[in-house]
This record gives structure tokens, C-alpha cells and sequence, in this order.
């Protein structure tokens, strides 16, 4: 068993539900023997629909990102009093931050240097097979106890450009089971009717809850997935494309769950302009209060 590799039967929190590994959810596994080898990364990610590469980035510059968020929620007050800001230690306010547009962070040097810079530039430039660009949103969060994301594809919020864009997450901290782990529906990126109803909604203008389903038991009786995750490391790569479901664990730690979303895709292929310059003009329908036509409804009009 390596290292990250959680044992058979452990057993994890998702909203209300209880999944067990060797179930309902599994080990992702590691692509970093086949860094160099293109077709074979590709073939990797066609067939799995994600590609995890351990302990990716440099560390000193992960943890000057964290260092600057870290310092940023202490300033604030929220780390629990009397303990290092280094341990992220939650609050009495238990605090939710989702800093995407707090431009000082997003835009600060430390992050550009990760989230744009030569280790994941050069990655996809080899990947993809030429000049590669970022939306200028970076997705920063930092997760405090009882907090998860629901589960949903990333198309629905990016997809007046290609479809051929590829999202990275970077845990800023570790991030094991107890710390809210990215989990992936395994297999939900080849699920053609989901892909042709869902997977072209665009939740802004079509004024329709984003998340499409909170149930990961769901996903697995009804839609014949598997969920996926790991005991991730601070630094690691995940990398998956628009059409995978996936949503995180509960934090059921002390600790702030630190992590960044990035995108990739080819310079030549057209781009959604909402998350383009450092301000993009992306809110989504739940940032701007507006009431949403309810996920159940549009799946009832789709048969799903």
C-alpha cells in the first residue's frame, strides 16, 4: 500500500451520507511515471478522465501562497487565537472564504508564479501540443469544518468557449479525508445523456442551480459511477476536464482546507470572456442574489 493510499473500509462523510472505500469510493492513482511520455498521458486521461500528479510544484512556492492567505485570514482575526497561523487553525467564526475575486491575493506575484507559472505552463504546453493561455479567475478558497461542495461539472460555468479547457486543483495544504479532498465521479465525463442536457446548460443564462446532485450515493446507484479521491499532499496536481463530476468531502478537521483552481487551454481556441482579466465580470446567479430555477426541475424536463 503507498503511502497516500487510504485502507479498505475507511469510511467518509459526504452532506449526510456515509461512503465506504472499496464501495462507493477508491484511491485515485498517480500518473508521475509517465511525465515525459505524452501519448501515454494522454491515453491515461482519456481512459480515466483525470490525471493526478503527486508532490507537482515546487514547495517553497506552494507555501508562499499559503503564507499569503494564512496571513490574510489572521489579519482578519479568524486562525483560533493563541495557536500558529502556519497550522491554519479555524476560528470561533468558523469562517467560509472563497477569495476569487480578492485581487491582492489572486494577482499577487506569489500566485502567479504557481498557478501561471514555468511547472504547469510547460505541462500543458506539452500536453496539448502548443501556446497555452489561463483564465485570469483563479478559483482561491479556503474551507473551514463542515464545509463541502456540491457536486457538479465545470462546463456549466465556463462554456461560451471551448469545451477543450482543463481545470487544475492545487491543494495550498494538505488536504486528507478529514480535510475536504477534491473527490471525482469516476466515469461521469463519458455519460453521454448527462453530457447532452446538463452539460450544456450555462447556469447564468439559464438562471438554473449549478450543483446536480447532493447526494454521491446517487451518483453511484443510479448513474453507475465511482467516486474518487486520496490523501492529497500539499503541492499536488489534479488535473480533469469540463465534463467530470466532482464536489469535496466535509471538513471534519480543525484546520482551513487551502486550495486554488486553475485553467488551461490552447491559445487558439476561442475563450469565455467572463474570466478574462483580473476583475472578470463572472459572479454566477448565486453572487448576485438572484433566485435560481431549482436543479430538480431541470432534471424532471431532461428525464434525468
Amino acid at each position: 500500500m503507498s503511502v497516500n493510499e487510504i485502507p479498505v473500509g475507511t469510511k467518509v462523510i459526504f452532506n449526510d451520507e456515509t461512503l465506504t472505500f472499496g464501495k462507493e469510493i477508491s484511491n485515485l492513482s498517480e500518473s508521475n511515471h509517465l511525465l515525459g511520455d505524452i501519448p501515454a498521458l494522454k491515453n491515461q486521461f482519456e481512459k480515466d478522465g483525470y490525471l493526478l500528479l503527486g508532490n507537482f510544484f515546487p514547495k517553497e512556492k506552494v507555501e508562499a501562497v499559503y503564507d499569503t492567505v494564512t496571513a490574510m485570514i489572521d489579519s482578519e482575526e479568524e486562525l483560533k487565537p493563541g495557536t500558529d497561523p502556519k497550522d491554519a487553525i479555524v476560528g470561533h467564526q468558523n469562517k467560509r472564504y472563497q477569495l476569487w475575486r480578492n485581487i491582492e491575493l489572486t494577482e499577487s506575484s506569489e500566485m502567479l508564479d504557481l498557478a501561471n507559472g514555468s511547472e504547469i505552463r510547460g505541462f500543458f504546453e506539452g500536453f496539448l501540443g502548443g501556446p497555452v493561455r489561463t483564465y485570469d479567475t483563479r478559483w482561491l478558497r479556503a474551507v473551514p469544518n463542515g464545509i463541502n461542495n456540491g457536486i457538479h461539472y465545470d462546463i456549466v460555468y465556463m462554456g461560451r468557449g471551448t469545451d477543450q479547457v482543463y481545470t487544475s486543483w492545487i491543494p495550498l495544504s494538505d488536504a486528507p479525508i478529514e480535510r475536504s479532498p477534491l473527490i471525482l465521479c469516476l466515469g461521469s465525463h463519458k455519460l453521454a445523456k448527462v453530457r447532452d442536457t446538463y452539460g450544456k446548460m450555462d447556469t447564468d443564462t439559464d438562471n438554473t442551480e449549478a450543483v446536480f446532485s447532493h447526494s454521491a450515493k446517487e451518483m453511484v446507484d443510479d448513474f453507475g459511477c465511482q467516486w474518487g479521491t486520496t490523501n492529497f499532499n500539499q503541492g499536488d496536481l489534479i488535473i480533469f476536464g469540463m465534463y467530470m463530476m466532482h464536489a469535496s468531502l466535509q471538513n471534519v478537521s480543525e484546520q482551513y482546507r487551502m486550495s486554488v483552481d486553475v485553467r488551461f487551454q490552447l491559445v487558439s481556441e476561442p475563450i469565455d470572456d467572463r474570466h478574462i482579466g483580473p476583475n472578470g465580470s463572472w459572479l454566477g446567479n448565486h453572487y448576485r442574489g438572484l433566485e435560481e430555477r431549482p436543479m430538480s426541475e431541470a432534471r424532471a424536463e431532461w428525464g434525468l
